[in-house]
Protein backbone atom coordinates (compact mmCIF):
# COMPACT_ATOMS: atom_id res chain seq x y z
CA UNK A 1 0.00 0.00 0.00
CA UNK A 2 2.95 2.12 0.90
CA UNK A 3 4.81 1.60 -2.62
CA UNK A 4 1.16 2.36 -3.81
CA UNK A 5 0.82 5.59 -2.37
CA UNK A 6 4.64 6.64 -4.05
CA UNK A 7 3.39 5.81 -7.45
CA UNK A 8 -0.11 8.18 -7.12
CA UNK A 9 2.41 10.76 -5.70
CA UNK A 10 4.89 10.16 -8.57
CA UNK A 11 2.06 10.32 -11.37
CA UNK A 12 0.43 13.44 -9.84
CA UNK A 13 4.07 15.16 -9.68
CA UNK A 14 4.10 14.38 -13.07
CA UNK A 15 0.99 15.68 -13.79
CA UNK A 16 1.53 18.63 -12.94
CA UNK A 17 4.75 19.25 -14.56
CA UNK A 18 3.26 18.36 -17.81
CA UNK A 19 0.34 20.73 -17.75
CA UNK A 20 2.23 23.89 -17.37
CA UNK A 21 4.34 23.13 -20.25
CA UNK A 22 1.30 21.65 -22.74
CA UNK A 23 -0.10 25.68 -21.50
CA UNK A 24 2.70 27.07 -22.76
CA UNK A 25 3.54 25.52 -25.77
CA UNK A 26 -0.65 26.53 -26.31
CA UNK A 27 -0.08 29.90 -25.48
CA UNK A 28 -1.00 32.62 -28.32
CA UNK A 29 1.19 35.30 -28.83
CA UNK A 30 -0.24 38.14 -30.85
CA UNK A 31 2.41 40.68 -30.09
CA UNK A 32 3.41 42.77 -33.35
CA UNK A 33 0.76 40.75 -35.66
CA UNK A 34 -1.12 42.54 -37.89
CA UNK A 35 -4.62 40.82 -39.10
CA UNK A 36 -7.39 41.80 -41.91
CA UNK A 37 -10.99 41.47 -41.44
CA UNK A 38 -12.66 38.76 -43.62
CA UNK A 39 -15.83 38.29 -42.21
CA UNK A 40 -18.42 39.24 -39.55
CA UNK A 41 -20.56 36.86 -38.32
CA UNK A 42 -20.04 35.07 -41.30
CA UNK A 43 -20.90 37.87 -43.47
CA UNK A 44 -18.05 39.18 -45.87
CA UNK A 45 -16.68 42.19 -45.12
CA UNK A 46 -18.24 44.97 -47.67
CA UNK A 47 -16.04 45.03 -51.53
CA UNK A 48 -13.46 48.49 -51.08
CA UNK A 49 -13.47 48.66 -47.45
CA UNK A 50 -10.42 47.83 -45.45
CA UNK A 51 -10.67 46.69 -41.76
CA UNK A 52 -7.32 46.39 -40.01
CA UNK A 53 -6.47 44.72 -36.70
CA UNK A 54 -2.52 45.54 -34.82
CA UNK A 55 -1.99 43.90 -31.88
CA UNK A 56 1.23 45.72 -29.75
CA UNK A 57 4.02 44.38 -28.47
CA UNK A 58 2.09 46.72 -25.15
CA UNK A 59 -1.13 45.85 -24.99
CA UNK A 60 -2.39 48.14 -26.98
CA UNK A 61 -4.52 47.15 -29.94
CA UNK A 62 -5.57 49.51 -33.19
CA UNK A 63 -6.04 49.68 -36.62
CA UNK A 64 -8.85 50.89 -39.41
CA UNK A 65 -12.43 49.78 -38.74
CA UNK A 66 -13.14 50.59 -42.58
CA UNK A 67 -13.55 54.46 -41.91
CA UNK A 68 -12.68 55.39 -39.01
CA UNK A 69 -8.72 54.34 -36.97
CA UNK A 70 -9.77 53.01 -33.77
CA UNK A 71 -7.81 52.62 -30.53
CA UNK A 72 -6.98 51.07 -27.17
CA UNK A 73 -6.05 48.13 -24.98
CA UNK A 74 -6.49 44.49 -24.42
CA UNK A 75 -5.34 41.60 -22.74
CA UNK A 76 -4.81 38.08 -23.45
CA UNK A 77 -4.43 35.01 -21.53
CA UNK A 78 -3.62 31.98 -22.83
CA UNK A 79 -6.89 32.12 -25.23
CA UNK A 80 -9.40 34.58 -22.98
CA UNK A 81 -9.21 37.81 -25.23
CA UNK A 82 -10.46 40.95 -23.50
CA UNK A 83 -10.63 44.13 -25.59
CA UNK A 84 -11.41 47.43 -23.68
CA UNK A 85 -13.05 50.37 -24.70
CA UNK A 86 -11.93 51.66 -27.92
CA UNK A 87 -11.75 54.86 -29.30
CA UNK A 88 -12.07 56.31 -32.94
CA UNK A 89 -11.86 59.26 -34.97
CA UNK A 90 -15.15 60.61 -36.21
CA UNK A 91 -15.12 60.90 -40.26
CA UNK A 92 -18.13 60.24 -41.66
CA UNK A 93 -18.55 57.45 -44.94
CA UNK A 94 -21.14 55.95 -46.74
CA UNK A 95 -23.93 54.17 -44.61
CA UNK A 96 -23.33 50.83 -45.72
CA UNK A 97 -19.38 50.61 -44.60
CA UNK A 98 -20.69 53.16 -41.22
CA UNK A 99 -23.18 50.00 -39.83
CA UNK A 100 -20.05 47.33 -40.60
CA UNK A 101 -18.02 49.61 -38.76
CA UNK A 102 -20.19 50.09 -35.75
CA UNK A 103 -21.07 46.02 -35.62
CA UNK A 104 -17.01 45.62 -35.88
CA UNK A 105 -16.31 47.71 -33.17
CA UNK A 106 -18.86 46.72 -30.89
CA UNK A 107 -17.90 42.82 -31.63
CA UNK A 108 -14.46 43.58 -30.90
CA UNK A 109 -15.16 45.12 -27.96
CA UNK A 110 -16.98 42.03 -26.65
CA UNK A 111 -14.63 39.31 -27.27
CA UNK A 112 -14.28 36.71 -25.31
CA UNK A 113 -11.33 34.27 -27.13
CA UNK A 114 -9.06 33.91 -30.13
CA UNK A 115 -7.55 31.37 -31.71
CA UNK A 116 -5.47 30.32 -35.02
CA UNK A 117 -6.88 28.35 -36.98
CA UNK A 118 -5.55 27.30 -40.71
CA UNK A 119 -3.66 30.32 -40.49
CA UNK A 120 -6.63 32.60 -39.52
CA UNK A 121 -7.29 34.14 -36.42
CA UNK A 122 -10.42 33.90 -35.18
CA UNK A 123 -12.08 35.94 -32.55
CA UNK A 124 -15.50 34.70 -30.88
CA UNK A 125 -18.01 37.21 -28.98
CA UNK A 126 -21.27 37.72 -28.69
CA UNK A 127 -23.32 33.86 -28.65
CA UNK A 128 -21.20 31.98 -30.68
CA UNK A 129 -20.51 34.87 -33.24
CA UNK A 130 -17.08 35.41 -34.71
CA UNK A 131 -14.58 37.83 -36.48
CA UNK A 132 -12.68 36.14 -38.94
CA UNK A 133 -9.35 37.54 -39.46
CA UNK A 134 -6.56 36.55 -42.31
CA UNK A 135 -3.10 37.82 -41.88
CA UNK A 136 -2.47 41.51 -42.88
CA UNK A 137 -0.17 42.13 -46.16
CA UNK A 138 3.24 43.17 -45.36
CA UNK A 139 5.26 46.30 -46.90
CA UNK A 140 8.49 44.54 -46.16
CA UNK A 141 9.92 43.01 -49.41
CA UNK A 142 7.74 44.05 -51.44
CA UNK A 143 7.83 45.89 -55.17
CA UNK A 144 5.17 48.26 -56.64
CA UNK A 145 4.37 50.36 -59.56
CA UNK A 146 2.84 54.01 -59.19
CA UNK A 147 -0.88 53.56 -61.13
CA UNK A 148 -2.23 57.56 -60.37
CA UNK A 149 -1.17 60.49 -58.46
CA UNK A 150 -4.10 62.04 -57.24
CA UNK A 151 -6.11 60.04 -59.28
CA UNK A 152 -4.35 60.92 -62.71
CA UNK A 153 -2.85 58.11 -64.54
CA UNK A 154 1.09 58.36 -64.59
CA UNK A 155 2.28 59.97 -67.97
CA UNK A 156 2.17 57.17 -70.82
CA UNK A 157 5.54 55.97 -71.11
CA UNK A 158 7.22 56.50 -68.05
CA UNK A 159 7.85 53.39 -64.86
CA UNK A 160 7.47 54.89 -61.74
CA UNK A 161 7.89 52.18 -58.94
CA UNK A 162 8.87 51.89 -55.13
CA UNK A 163 11.04 49.05 -53.65
CA UNK A 164 11.12 48.16 -50.34
CA UNK A 165 13.74 45.39 -49.19
CA UNK A 166 12.60 44.08 -45.59
CA UNK A 167 15.91 45.63 -44.32
CA UNK A 168 14.85 49.55 -43.86
CA UNK A 169 16.13 50.14 -47.65
CA UNK A 170 14.24 51.84 -50.14
CA UNK A 171 15.21 52.15 -54.25
CA UNK A 172 12.64 52.58 -57.31
CA UNK A 173 12.36 54.71 -60.61
CA UNK A 174 10.72 58.51 -60.58
CA UNK A 175 9.89 58.21 -64.26
CA UNK A 176 13.56 60.08 -65.34
CA UNK A 177 15.32 58.96 -62.44
CA UNK A 178 16.48 56.50 -60.29
CA UNK A 179 16.05 57.22 -56.24
CA UNK A 180 17.25 55.57 -52.68
CA UNK A 181 17.57 55.64 -49.27
CA UNK A 182 15.84 54.28 -46.12
CA UNK A 183 12.29 53.88 -44.64
CA UNK A 184 10.80 52.95 -41.46
CA UNK A 185 7.28 51.47 -40.50
CA UNK A 186 5.15 52.48 -37.61
CA UNK A 187 1.77 50.85 -37.28
CA UNK A 188 -0.02 52.17 -40.92
CA UNK A 189 2.56 54.80 -41.38
CA UNK A 190 5.25 54.77 -43.68
CA UNK A 191 8.24 57.43 -43.23
CA UNK A 192 11.17 57.68 -45.74
CA UNK A 193 14.58 59.12 -45.08
CA UNK A 194 16.23 61.44 -47.21
CA UNK A 195 16.19 60.45 -50.72
CA UNK A 196 19.61 60.24 -53.10
CA UNK A 197 18.19 60.64 -56.79
CA UNK A 198 20.12 60.33 -59.82
CA UNK A 199 20.55 63.96 -62.26
CA UNK A 200 19.35 62.80 -65.64
CA UNK A 201 16.97 65.82 -67.27
CA UNK A 202 13.62 64.18 -69.33
CA UNK A 203 10.93 66.29 -70.87
CA UNK A 204 8.59 68.43 -68.68
CA UNK A 205 6.03 66.54 -68.06
CA UNK A 206 8.29 63.69 -66.90
CA UNK A 207 9.89 66.25 -64.81
CA UNK A 208 7.11 67.26 -63.45
CA UNK A 209 5.35 63.82 -62.55
CA UNK A 210 8.84 63.39 -60.76
CA UNK A 211 8.52 65.92 -58.90
CA UNK A 212 5.43 65.68 -57.44
CA UNK A 213 5.92 62.00 -56.65
CA UNK A 214 9.51 62.86 -54.65
CA UNK A 215 7.99 65.57 -52.81
CA UNK A 216 4.88 63.31 -51.80
CA UNK A 217 7.22 60.76 -50.25
CA UNK A 218 9.08 63.62 -48.30
CA UNK A 219 7.97 62.83 -44.37
CA UNK A 220 5.23 60.44 -43.47
CA UNK A 221 2.55 59.08 -45.18
CA UNK A 222 -0.48 56.69 -43.75
CA UNK A 223 -0.20 53.53 -46.38
CA UNK A 224 -3.40 50.49 -46.76
CA UNK A 225 -3.04 47.82 -48.37
CA UNK A 226 -6.14 46.59 -50.48
CA UNK A 227 -8.02 45.25 -53.41
CA UNK A 228 -4.43 44.57 -54.34
CA UNK A 229 -3.43 48.02 -53.94
CA UNK A 230 -0.82 50.46 -51.99
CA UNK A 231 -2.09 53.45 -51.69
CA UNK A 232 -0.03 56.34 -49.80
CA UNK A 233 -1.26 59.76 -48.30
CA UNK A 234 1.39 61.68 -48.36
CA UNK A 235 1.79 64.26 -45.41
CA UNK A 236 1.04 67.19 -48.33
CA UNK A 237 -2.06 65.52 -48.86
CA UNK A 238 -0.95 63.71 -52.44
CA UNK A 239 -2.51 60.54 -52.86
CA UNK A 240 -0.43 57.81 -54.66
CA UNK A 241 -2.19 54.69 -56.07
CA UNK A 242 0.50 51.68 -56.43
CA UNK A 243 0.03 48.03 -58.37
CA UNK A 244 1.76 45.20 -57.55
CA UNK A 245 5.04 45.27 -59.30
CA UNK A 246 6.25 42.13 -62.15
CA UNK A 247 9.58 41.28 -61.51
CA UNK A 248 12.13 39.35 -64.05
CA UNK A 249 10.92 35.96 -62.26
CA UNK A 250 7.42 36.40 -61.60
CA UNK A 251 6.76 33.84 -64.49
CA UNK A 252 6.53 32.87 -68.00
CA UNK A 253 6.87 35.84 -70.37
CA UNK A 254 5.07 35.55 -74.22
CA UNK A 255 6.74 37.17 -76.77
CA UNK A 256 4.82 39.71 -78.37
CA UNK A 257 7.53 41.01 -81.05
CA UNK A 258 11.36 40.90 -81.78
CA UNK A 259 13.07 44.01 -83.56
CA UNK A 260 9.89 45.80 -84.55
CA UNK A 261 8.04 42.55 -85.62
CA UNK A 262 4.63 40.98 -84.64
CA UNK A 263 5.39 37.35 -83.25
CA UNK A 264 4.20 34.62 -85.08
CA UNK A 265 0.99 32.95 -84.14
CA UNK A 266 0.48 29.90 -83.55
CA UNK A 267 3.65 29.23 -82.25
CA UNK A 268 4.00 30.48 -78.76
CA UNK A 269 7.91 31.59 -77.68
CA UNK A 270 7.98 32.08 -74.04
CA UNK A 271 10.84 32.52 -71.21
CA UNK A 272 10.62 32.16 -67.74
CA UNK A 273 13.73 32.97 -65.21
CA UNK A 274 14.71 30.54 -62.33
CA UNK A 275 15.88 32.29 -59.03
CA UNK A 276 19.18 30.11 -59.26
CA UNK A 277 20.06 32.00 -62.82
CA UNK A 278 18.83 29.54 -65.31
CA UNK A 279 16.60 30.65 -68.08
CA UNK A 280 14.40 28.51 -70.15
CA UNK A 281 11.16 28.13 -72.01
CA UNK A 282 10.15 27.30 -76.08
CA UNK A 283 11.97 29.55 -78.93
CA UNK A 284 8.64 28.48 -80.59
CA UNK A 285 9.54 24.69 -82.45
CA UNK A 286 12.57 24.00 -80.06
CA UNK A 287 13.14 24.01 -75.95
CA UNK A 288 15.83 25.94 -74.41
CA UNK A 289 17.35 26.66 -71.05
CA UNK A 290 20.81 28.98 -70.97
CA UNK A 291 22.31 30.95 -68.14
CA UNK A 292 21.42 34.56 -67.24
CA UNK A 293 23.36 37.70 -64.98
CA UNK A 294 21.54 40.49 -64.04
CA UNK A 295 23.25 43.56 -62.50
CA UNK A 296 21.12 46.08 -61.95
CA UNK A 297 19.01 46.89 -65.05
CA UNK A 298 21.86 44.82 -67.48
CA UNK A 299 20.64 41.61 -68.54
CA UNK A 300 23.24 39.31 -70.07
CA UNK A 301 22.98 34.89 -71.38
CA UNK A 302 25.58 32.86 -71.53
CA UNK A 303 25.41 29.83 -74.19
CA UNK A 304 22.08 28.23 -74.82
CA UNK A 305 21.29 24.36 -74.77
CA UNK A 306 18.45 23.80 -77.20
CA UNK A 307 16.49 20.70 -78.84
CA UNK A 308 16.68 19.80 -82.35
CA UNK A 309 13.43 19.41 -83.93
CA UNK A 310 12.37 20.61 -87.20
CA UNK A 311 9.44 23.05 -87.82
CA UNK A 312 8.10 24.88 -90.74
CA UNK A 313 10.47 27.26 -92.40
CA UNK A 314 9.18 30.64 -90.93
CA UNK A 315 8.95 29.67 -87.07
CA UNK A 316 12.42 28.06 -87.68
CA UNK A 317 13.44 31.60 -88.90
CA UNK A 318 11.88 33.18 -86.06
CA UNK A 319 13.25 30.90 -83.75
CA UNK A 320 17.04 31.74 -85.11
CA UNK A 321 16.52 35.37 -84.65
CA UNK A 322 15.37 34.67 -81.16
CA UNK A 323 18.00 33.20 -80.08
CA UNK A 324 20.49 35.20 -81.72
CA UNK A 325 18.55 38.07 -79.78
CA UNK A 326 19.14 36.74 -76.63
CA UNK A 327 23.13 35.86 -76.99
CA UNK A 328 22.84 39.83 -77.80
CA UNK A 329 21.18 41.34 -74.89
CA UNK A 330 22.40 44.11 -73.25
CA UNK A 331 19.64 45.37 -70.65
CA UNK A 332 16.28 45.03 -69.55
CA UNK A 333 13.16 46.57 -68.32
CA UNK A 334 9.72 46.12 -67.26
CA UNK A 335 6.95 48.22 -67.79
CA UNK A 336 3.26 47.17 -66.58
CA UNK A 337 3.05 43.64 -67.61
CA UNK A 338 5.08 43.75 -70.82
CA UNK A 339 9.10 42.80 -70.14
CA UNK A 340 11.73 44.33 -72.54
CA UNK A 341 14.80 42.96 -73.71
CA UNK A 342 17.29 45.19 -74.88
CA UNK A 343 19.62 43.64 -77.72
CA UNK A 344 22.39 44.52 -80.65
CA UNK A 345 22.17 48.10 -81.13
CA UNK A 346 18.81 49.16 -79.46
CA UNK A 347 16.40 46.67 -80.79
CA UNK A 348 14.23 44.87 -78.42
CA UNK A 349 12.20 41.66 -77.89
CA UNK A 350 8.95 42.45 -75.98
CA UNK A 351 7.36 39.82 -73.96
CA UNK A 352 4.17 40.10 -72.26
CA UNK A 353 3.14 38.64 -68.56
CA UNK A 354 1.25 35.44 -68.79
CA UNK A 355 -1.91 35.28 -67.10
CA UNK A 356 -2.28 33.36 -63.78
CA UNK A 357 -4.90 30.62 -63.97
CA UNK A 358 -7.46 29.13 -61.25
CA UNK A 359 -7.08 25.05 -61.83
CA UNK A 360 -10.70 23.55 -61.59
CA UNK A 361 -11.15 19.52 -62.06
CA UNK A 362 -14.71 18.52 -62.58
CA UNK A 363 -15.89 14.99 -61.63
CA UNK A 364 -19.19 13.32 -60.59
CA UNK A 365 -19.53 10.02 -58.38
CA UNK A 366 -22.07 8.46 -60.40
CA UNK A 367 -21.25 5.84 -63.31
CA UNK A 368 -22.72 7.63 -65.77
CA UNK A 369 -20.67 7.16 -69.18
CA UNK A 370 -21.51 10.65 -70.93
CA UNK A 371 -22.57 10.72 -74.76
CA UNK A 372 -20.12 12.38 -77.22
CA UNK A 373 -22.04 15.89 -77.45
CA UNK A 374 -22.07 16.83 -73.79
CA UNK A 375 -20.97 19.93 -72.54
CA UNK A 376 -18.62 20.59 -69.75
CA UNK A 377 -19.03 24.53 -69.12
CA UNK A 378 -16.71 25.72 -65.58
CA UNK A 379 -17.41 29.40 -64.51
CA UNK A 380 -15.06 31.71 -62.32
CA UNK A 381 -17.40 34.49 -60.89
CA UNK A 382 -17.36 37.40 -58.40
CA UNK A 383 -20.24 36.37 -55.61
CA UNK A 384 -19.65 38.69 -52.96
CA UNK A 385 -23.01 40.64 -53.35
CA UNK A 386 -26.00 38.15 -52.40
CA UNK A 387 -28.75 40.64 -53.71
CA UNK A 388 -27.18 40.86 -57.07
CA UNK A 389 -26.20 37.96 -59.63
CA UNK A 390 -22.85 36.62 -60.42
CA UNK A 391 -20.58 38.62 -62.34
CA UNK A 392 -19.01 36.08 -64.43
CA UNK A 393 -14.92 36.82 -64.61
CA UNK A 394 -14.30 33.80 -67.20
CA UNK A 395 -16.06 30.68 -68.45
CA UNK A 396 -14.61 27.81 -70.39
CA UNK A 397 -16.95 25.15 -72.23
CA UNK A 398 -15.90 21.95 -73.77
CA UNK A 399 -17.23 19.14 -75.89
CA UNK A 400 -16.81 15.59 -74.48
CA UNK A 401 -16.05 13.98 -77.46
CA UNK A 402 -16.77 10.39 -75.54
CA UNK A 403 -14.27 11.47 -72.93
CA UNK A 404 -15.22 10.77 -69.17
CA UNK A 405 -14.57 12.65 -66.41
CA UNK A 406 -12.49 14.23 -64.54
CA UNK A 407 -12.35 17.24 -66.82
CA UNK A 408 -9.73 19.37 -66.17
CA UNK A 409 -9.93 23.16 -66.73
CA UNK A 410 -7.40 26.36 -66.62
CA UNK A 411 -9.09 29.98 -65.95
CA UNK A 412 -7.25 32.86 -66.41
CA UNK A 413 -7.56 36.08 -64.91
CA UNK A 414 -6.42 39.46 -64.24
CA UNK A 415 -5.04 39.87 -60.79
CA UNK A 416 -5.83 43.67 -61.33
CA UNK A 417 -9.53 42.61 -61.40
CA UNK A 418 -9.22 40.43 -58.18
CA UNK A 419 -10.77 42.45 -54.98
CA UNK A 420 -9.17 41.32 -51.83
CA UNK A 421 -12.72 41.78 -49.82
CA UNK A 422 -14.48 40.07 -52.66
CA UNK A 423 -15.88 36.32 -52.71
CA UNK A 424 -14.52 34.59 -55.71
CA UNK A 425 -16.24 30.92 -57.22
CA UNK A 426 -15.94 28.11 -59.37
CA UNK A 427 -19.08 26.56 -60.69
CA UNK A 428 -19.63 23.95 -63.49
CA UNK A 429 -22.36 22.00 -64.98
CA UNK A 430 -22.63 19.33 -67.59
CA UNK A 431 -25.53 19.51 -70.60
CA UNK A 432 -26.47 17.33 -73.30
CA UNK A 433 -28.98 18.61 -76.00
CA UNK A 434 -29.62 21.53 -73.91
CA UNK A 435 -30.86 19.72 -70.97
CA UNK A 436 -29.44 19.93 -67.24
CA UNK A 437 -27.71 16.62 -66.55
CA UNK A 438 -25.31 17.28 -63.53
CA UNK A 439 -24.19 20.91 -61.23
CA UNK A 440 -22.79 22.01 -58.69
CA UNK A 441 -24.75 22.53 -55.87
CA UNK A 442 -21.61 24.08 -53.15
CA UNK A 443 -19.90 27.33 -53.63
CA UNK A 444 -16.27 26.39 -54.28
CA UNK A 445 -13.80 29.57 -53.00
CA UNK A 446 -10.88 30.41 -54.99
CA UNK A 447 -8.05 33.37 -54.66
CA UNK A 448 -9.71 35.19 -51.79
CA UNK A 449 -9.91 35.10 -47.86
CA UNK A 450 -7.23 32.02 -47.52
CA UNK A 451 -8.53 30.24 -50.62
CA UNK A 452 -6.09 28.71 -53.16
CA UNK A 453 -6.44 28.39 -56.79
CA UNK A 454 -6.77 24.70 -57.22
CA UNK A 455 -10.67 23.51 -57.08
CA UNK A 456 -11.97 19.98 -57.22
CA UNK A 457 -16.16 20.39 -58.45
CA UNK A 458 -17.85 16.99 -57.44
CA UNK A 459 -21.20 17.76 -59.43
CA UNK A 460 -24.63 15.94 -58.78
CA UNK A 461 -26.82 14.90 -60.52
CA UNK A 462 -30.08 16.24 -61.87
CA UNK A 463 -33.02 14.56 -61.40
Amino acid sequence: MKHLGTLLTLVVALLLAVVPLASAQEALDLSNTHWTLVSISGQPVHTGSSVTLLFGADGHVGGSAGCNTYGGEYTLTGSTLTVGELVSTLMACEESIMQQESAYLAALQSAVSVEQVNGQLVVAYGEGQQLVFAPALTLENTGWTLVSINGEPVVSGTAITLGLDGKGGVAGSAGCNSYSGSYTIDGETLTFGPLVTTRMACPEAIMQQETAYLSALEGGAAYTIANGRLTLVAANGTELVFAPALSLTSGEWTLTSLGGEAALDGAPATLTFGADGTAFGSAGCNTFNLPYTVDGESLTFGSSVLTLMACEESIMTQESTLMSALAAATAYRIEGNQFVIVYGEGQELVFEAAKPVVTATVTYRERIALPANAEVTVTLEDISRADAPADVLTSQTLVSGGANVPFTFELPYDPAQIDEGALYSVRAQITVDGVLWFTSDTIAPVLTRGAGTDVELVLVRVP
